[in-house]
Parts: C-alpha cells; structure tokens; sequence
C-alpha cells in the first residue's frame, strides 16, 4: 500500500480527495481537517471510514504543536516525516511547495491549482513542473491564465451524489452561498446580483456578510439545514467566485435538484480570462439556466418563482446532469487512470 501525505487548502476538496485516495488503496495523511477522521473539524463535512496512524499523528504534531489549519498557517515538516511517504499532494499552497521542495524533491508531487491562479503563479508552477511536479487542474479553462503552465491532469471536481437529493421547491425563494460578497465584489458580481434580486426573495448564506440585511442575510448553518434549504427554495443562483471555474454549491444545487440559474461566459470570468464553466453544465432552459442579460436573468428568475411545475421539469433534468458530471465515481475513474500511470 503506497502512503499518501495530502496538504490541504478547503475542507470540502480535502472530503472528496481523500475519500477518493481512500478508495484507491492508499494510506493517507491529511495535514488538514480530517487529522481525526472521525471527528472532522468542520461540522460539514462527514466521517471518513479510516483511522489515522497514530504514530504518524504524534509525530505530525510533535513538530506542529499548536497546528489549526488555516490559510496563513506556517506547516513544520521534517526530513524523517516526508521520508515516509511514497506521493505528496499539495493543494493549492505554492508556500508550502516552495518552503518544503528540499524534502518533497525525490517523491511524486502533485500540486492542485484549484481553478485558482494568475500570471505570477503560473511562471513559478512552470519551473516546478520543469523539476517534476505534476499539475492538477480543475479545468481546461485555466489554459487562459497568463503565463499558462501546463496540465498533467484534468481531475475536474466531485460531490456525493446521494447526500445531495429530493428537491422539493415549495418555497418560492432564490437561495444563494457565497461568503464576503461585499469584500469580494468583482469575484462574485454583488451589484449585478444585488440589483438582479431587488424586490425578490432570497436567502443569502454564507461567512462575512454581515453588512448585507439580516431579512435575507441568514449567515453560516449546519450542513443539515444547508441541505434542507436547497431541497426546499424554488432556484439557486450560483454567483460563482472568479476566477474559479465553478463552485461547490452550484455542484450540490445541481445534484440536489434545485434549478439553478447564473452567468454565462462574459459575467462569469474576469475580462480576457474565461476560465468560468458552470453554464457550460446547463442546457439553457432544460436543466437550467444561464445569461448574460440581467433582463433575460430577471425574466429566468421570476418565471421560475410563479411556476412550480417549470421547476420541476428542470430540476429532473439537473438531477440527471449532476449524477452524469459530479458523482465521485466519475472522477475518482479519472484519478485511478492517472495514478496508474505514475506508480
């Protein structure tokens, strides 16, 4: 069995690769939410079924004593530690790739974009990946990053398909998730999609956004009433977070049911970029919908607020493509042919 050290960036990634590396026979070592797979940090995510090495756990955190994960969170790693691991995937932290080459440089190295980058970023991936590392990308889409690095590997992005079910749509509400909007506002179109939803219904959930209207702006809940809240709001509105190709909550709208509706290619990427592909997963008006016309946009909404049967029809639809697209098993094929070809 070959060991696999994973240095995590995102909670929910971190679910879905190791439960997929899990799968795949490997013994794994997340420096991330799941150190106690049984009892993950994050309320969200679930129990994995391994149980870490406890030897290998005490020595993790012998040399990171005080570790809580976190973006800006220094990782000790040591020669003996790293030595034994047989791969290394990195998610996303370039300072830990860069401040840790020396021990990762005789090992298989994987390093996940994330959908994630820009010009600077890819000139010093393209050096790495000159010296050995694999890049893992989201999606081909990423090739418009300035300074383009390459790809060694398409892995896409997973969710579980049979958490995420069993729409019903009795509330007439547009639901969205996305954290600090009003941060983030070229990321996520928050004026578009302020004016787009004005007078309408919806519900807004997610961290930082407490400058926004307490009526709609519900703030963080559990994964379970999360779940609750797709299964019963009429549409989802994805506003994406550019220049990430897609999101994880449109993935589990889709998956769920919910129709979901959004920008097309224009408002969804930066100028130049167009890096975004959750409409590319719509069929417009069969399994949902997508525009570049805050009127078309507004039209698509308010349709779907009145007519419950329209929503129906399209949330079966948005079912099947989710299944066909997202399920782990899709991309947990493409990993296992990818693997195959380093080991």
């Amino acid at each position: 069995m070959k060991n696999l050290l994973y240095i995590s960036c995102h909670s929910t990634l971190e679910e879905y690769d190791t439960t997929i590396f899990d799968n795949l026979g490997f013994n794994v070592f997340s420096t991330g939410f799941y150190q106690n797979p049984t009892a993950p940090t994050h309320a969200h995510l679930n129990p994995l079924k391994r149980q870490v090495d406890q030897e290998l756990l005490a020595e993790f955190k012998n040399s990171n004593p005080n570790y809580t994960y976190g973006y800006h969170t220094p990782l000790v790693l040591t020669k003996e530690f790293v030595n034994k691991f047989d791969i290394i995937v990195i998610s996303w932290r370039y300072d830990y790739l860069n401040n840790n080459w020396d021990l990762f440089k005789d090992k298989i190295v994987l390093f996940e974009t994330v959908g994630q980058s820009d010009g600077n970023r890819e000139k010093q991936l393209s050096e790495y990946r000159k010296k050995g590392v694999k890049l893992i990308r989201v999606s081909a889409t990423e090739e418009a990053f300035p300074c383009y690095a390459g790809a060694d590997f398409i892995a896409g992005a997973c969710i579980d398909t049979d958490r995420f079910y069993g729409w019903t749509g009795e509330n007439p509400t547009i639901l969205s998730i996305n954290s600090a909007i009003m941060d983030r506002p070229r990321e996520c179109n928050t004026t578009l999609y302020l004016k787009l939803t004005e007078g309408l219904n919806k519900k807004l959930y997610g961290t930082k956004n407490d400058k926004l209207h307490k009526s709609w702006n519900k703030g963080v809940v559990s994964s379970s009433q999360l779940v609750k809240e797709y299964q019963r709001c009429r549409l989802y509105f994805s506003l994406g977070s550019k220049p990430a190709p897609l999101t994880y909550t449109a993935m589990e709208a889709m998956s769920i049911g919910c129709p979901v509706i959004t920008w097309g290619p224009k408002l969804g990427s930066f100028p130049g970029l167009n890096t975004y592909i959750t409409y590319k997963f719509i069929n417009n008006e069969v399994n949902g919908f997508y525009s570049d016309d805050l009127n078309q946009l507004r039209f698509y909404i308010e349709t779907l607020l009145k007519d419950h049967e329209l929503a129906k029809k399209i949330s079966i639809e948005s079912r099947k493509t989710a299944i066909e697209n997202f399920a782990i098993s899709v991309v947990q094929n493409r990993w296992e042919k990818f693997l195959s070809s380093l080991i």
